[in-house]
C-alpha cells in the first residue's frame, strides 16, 4: 500500500506542469533636476516608456514639487538606487535613479 501511494504521489508530481521561471526586467525611472538660481528650475522624469516628462516650476515651488515627485515614486514601489549631483556655484544638476523590482 505504501508503494502504491508513493508511486501515485510521484506520478502526480511528474504530471503537474512545471513553473516557468520568467524574469521581468526591473522598472527604472530617472529623475534629473536642473536649477541655475536665475530662471525656472526643471525636473525631468524619464520612465520605461522613454518619453521625458519635463516640469518647469516656479523657483518658490521647486522644493515642494521635487519632494512630491520623490514621494509619488516611493508610493508606486520605487526605491532610490543611486544619486549624483554636479555643481557648487552656478548651475546645479542632480540625477537620481529609482528602481522597482520585478515581480517574481
Amino acid at each position: 500500500m505504501k508503494k502504491i501511494l508513493c508511486i501515485v504521489g510521484c506520478l502526480l508530481v511528474l504530471g503537474s506542469s512545471p513553473v516557468l521561471a520568467v524574469a521581468e526586467e526591473p522598472s527604472v525611472v530617472l529623475v534629473r533636476t536642473y536649477e541655475n538660481g536665475i530662471g525656472k528650475p526643471q525636473i525631468v522624469i524619464v520612465r520605461d516608456t522613454g518619453a521625458p516628462e519635463v516640469m518647469r516650476v516656479k523657483y518658490e515651488d521647486y522644493l515642494v514639487t521635487y519632494r512630491k515627485v520623490i514621494a509619488d515614486l516611493y508610493a508606486q514601489g520605487y526605491t532610490l538606487q543611486s544619486s549624483m549631483a554636479v555643481g557648487e556655484k552656478g548651475p546645479y544638476l542632480g540625477t537620481m535613479i529609482f528602481v522597482k523590482a520585478a515581480k517574481p
